[in-house]
């Protein structure tokens, strides 16, 4: 069952929109914390809006090329590991 654009596109940018929390939390209290960074909410929202774009593109492309049959390619690899 092959999946629409619109639906890659709403699965792709919920997956997205999750990691845009995480990444924002992540680069403000842990990334600049560790690395002695000084970060602001506004530096990491920038940062994250950044990545939060480029991942957005690359899971909205993955998900297409898989569903326009890569998804076979994947599964036999798959199965050869198993």
């Amino acid at each position: 069952m092959s999946q629409s654009r619109l639906t890659s596109l709403v699965e792709a940018s919920m997956n997205v929109g999750l990691g845009f929390f995480v990444s924002f939390a992540v680069y403000l209290w842990i990334i600049g914390p560790i690395f002695n960074i000084p970060v602001t909410p506004a530096d990491s929202l920038a940062v994250t809006l950044f990545f939060t774009a480029t991942s957005l593109v690359r899971a909205y492309l993955l998900r297409r090329v898989f569903n326009n049959g890569w998804h076979n390619i994947a599964a036999s690899i798959a199965r050869r590991l198993e």
